[in-house]
């Protein structure tokens, strides 16, 4: 399995109000996250691997 998220993968997402907070604090308990990345049209997404090594990741929407 990728470390990225590639053109055509699937990738479950929970969507946060707040990414920079989500990923600190994912961060303070120890999970591995990925930088936040502009992935275009203001949605930014991290991703990081569950204990089963599945990649999973963050996501904020742009606000309306």
């Amino acid at each position: 399995m990728s470390d990225s998220v590639e053109p055509g993968n699937i990738v479950s997402t929970f969507v946060v109000n707040d990414i920079v907070t989500a990923r600190q604090s994912l961060t303070e308990k120890g999970v591995s996250v990925g930088p936040i990345t502009d992935v275009g049209h203001g949605v930014q997404l991290s991703t990081f691997k569950d204990i089963d090594g599945n990649l999973l990741g963050i996501r904020q929407n742009p606000q309306s």
